[in-house]
């Protein structure tokens, strides 16, 4: 299977003897590094990304299993990106998971489990200590795959280089539903440390020899031989080549003075390069001056999205674009950072320099953020209105985030599975009296009521409010939310647990906000048939309604939705256990409605 891995060998290959052959072993993944969402909460084990480590546990088993790792969204993603031109013609993810695996290996074959709605893996990385870099080994486009459990061989890029770790890019946008990861195998030649020690002739270089090498340039040294082969031979021909009547050089040089590129006005040049990715404008710079002066302007920087440069991103990217940012507006560096590539000193300066102008920014799942970097976007960017800082823990004290009580503008802040305590989501409340979308999903540390509370006095413009796996809402939260008249999606998932009667405060909530779009209900055990009548008669324009795992509810309160609901487009009804397939299949096809069903393993 791996014939062609005995003709280069790594010189730190696992063997005591020059003889034997190289060690070929398989492993699952030890360990999460890191994750960009997962259906399950921190600290459990359903749904969780730990579920992605060890063995298969339910494979080639196919359904919605719990002992699995599953993403928290799918289908496409609305969010749209900062940089269009940096989003075109690239394979886009919307979630990641970074695995450790115990030895160092050669990476041969990759095997993913997928036990529930496969084809969503698009991109596998692996990262070298060695080089201190990231390798692509894998990508392609999402693809519609038949419905049934898969052993997944990717036909990776077979290098000589060690690694242990492992990234797996998804994108869910052909999935109709979650999806299911059992394992991760990655098979390899086994090393037996990933330290490889330079050759001597790179140990030092100098200036010419680090840009030659840096465009890959080998220069050639001709032998004695061929020098004196060429005298004898070509020299003649090659002086009688030189001799061109002097009329035609003149036209020669007269067409390519004409044609030359760099010919072209300066404005011509600008327009063109304001179509260019963030990669080409910077192989532009190198062309010639002028090129470079042109292509360092900073009008062309004022998108800059480096999420699909995470890998590339590092202390010096930073300080080049500190440089040409002067005016930039939205700055999307989600992934970047990981294993100390950037520092929250060389983000602290650039933010300083370059984050007046600042409206947007989208910090999700970096690896440098602290509670300077919090201070510094917070003193310098007083003109922000999208602030995203998902998966962000403070690594000192949860009280990073009071800095944000300094930005006054906000409209969409992001606090998912952070850190932030609740006095810092409250003061973020207060002091943005336009903020129009939270995300504090995933945060079991907050006291919900509170933040209900402050959103009725100081949120009257608020849009959407995700509480996804919150768990403290209650009754009194619920009704303070009636004051927010203007919501059109809430995310109650996985909350008001302990409530075993919402029907009078979530009747008075959906009276008083006629305008809710969506709603997610998912597991909300306190709902009855009666609320779904409520659900019904006042809730008119709804498109997306999420019921999944509430029991007890019945085929009429259901069909009343339908029937009463007549913008409604999807429904989750996974875990309802009163309500036949048929049915569904039915309603489906009556009122134009994609309806969500789990699908249970009958050992489930």
């Amino acid at each position: 299977m791996f014939s062609d891995s005995s003709t280069d060998i790594h010189p730190l290959i696992n063997s005591n003897n020059d003889d034997l052959e190289p060690q070929i072993i398989s492993q699952y993944a030890q360990e999460v590094v890191d994750y960009s969402s997962c259906y399950g909460s921190h600290g459990t084990i359903s749904y969780s990304a730990l579920n992605i480590c060890g063995r298969p546990c339910k494979y080639p088993s196919y359904g919605d299993f719990a002992e699995c790792f599953s993403l928290r969204h799918y289908g496409p993603i609305m969010d749209t990106e900062y940089s269009a031109i940096d989003a075109q013609d690239k394979i886009t993810f919307h979630d990641f998971v970074v695995i450790q695996f115990e030895h160092f290996v050669l990476p041969r074959e990759i095997k993913i489990y997928e036990t529930y709605n496969p084809g969503s893996v698009v991109r596998i990385y692996a990262y070298l200590w060695s080089e201190k870099k990231w390798e692509l080994l894998w990508e392609d486009h999402p693809v519609m795959v038949e419905k049934k459990s898969r052993e997944f061989f990717p036909k990776i890029k077979k290098i000589q280089v060690p690694t242990r770790v492992l990234r797996l890019e998804f994108n869910c946008s052909l999935v109709d539903y979650y999806i299911g990861i059992d394992a991760v195998l990655l098979t390899g030649i086994k090393v037996v440390s990933p330290v490889r020690h330079p050759p001597e002739s790179k140990v030092i270089m100098g200036l010419i020899q680090k840009k030659l090498e840096n465009v890959k340039f080998i220069p050639q040294v001709p032998a004695n031989d061929t020098i004196e082969d060429f005298l004898k031979n070509d020299l003649n021909k090659f002086v009688d080549d030189l001799r061109i009547n002097e009329s035609e050089k003149d036209i020669k040089v007269r067409w390519k003075k004409e044609k030359i590129v760099f010919d072209i006005p300066e404005e011509v040049l600008f327009k063109i390069m304001s179509y260019l990715d963030l990669r080409s404008l910077y192989n532009c710079s190198r062309v010639c001056r002028k090129f470079n002066v042109i292509s360092k302007d900073s009008l062309l920087y004022q998108n800059v999205n480096l999420k699909f440069y995470w890998h590339r991103a590092d202390n010096k990217l930073v300080k080049s674009l500190m440089h040409r940012c002067f005016l930039i507006k939205k700055l999307d560096m989600s992934c970047c950072g990981y294993f100390g590539s950037i520092n929250d000193e060389e983000f602290v300066t650039f933010i300083r320099v370059c984050g007046k102008n600042l409206t947007h920014l989208r910090l999700n799942s970096t690896q440098f953020l602290t509670g300077r970097c919090l201070q510094s976007i917070a003193f310098r960017c007083s003109n922000l209105i999208e602030l995203e800082l998902q998966n962000y823990h403070s690594p000192t004290n949860e009280r990073d985030f009071n800095n944000l009580t300094l930005l006054n503008n906000l409209e969409s802040v992001n606090l998912s599975r952070t850190s932030v305590d609740t006095f810092g989501v409250t003061a973020v409340i207060k002091c943005n009296p336009r903020l129009k979308h939270l995300n504090i999903s995933f945060n079991q540390q907050l006291q919900i009521d509170q933040i209900c509370l402050q959103m009725s006095i100081h949120g009257k413009n608020i849009r959407s409010i995700d509480m996804w796996k919150c768990h403290h809402l209650t009754t009194a939260g619920l009704r303070a939310l009636t004051c927010c008249d203007t919501l059109e999606v809430v995310d109650f998932g996985w909350n008001l647990r302990e409530e075993s009667n919402i029907t009078e405060s979530f009747k008075n909530f959906i009276q008083n906000c006629p305008n809710l779009t969506k709603m997610i209900l998912a597991a909300v055990r306190g709902v009855a048939e009666r609320d779904l009548n409520n659900i019904a008669t006042y809730c008119k324009n709804l498109e997306h309604l999420d019921l999944m795992g509430i029991v007890g509810i019945t085929s009429e309160a259901v069909h009343k939705i339908l029937q009463e609901c007549p913008r409604l487009k999807v429904v989750d009804l996974s875990f309802c256990e009163n309500l036949d397939d048929v049915t569904l299949f039915k309603w489906a096809s009556d009122y134009n409605v994609c309806i969500k069903r789990s699908e249970v393993p009958s050992d489930f």
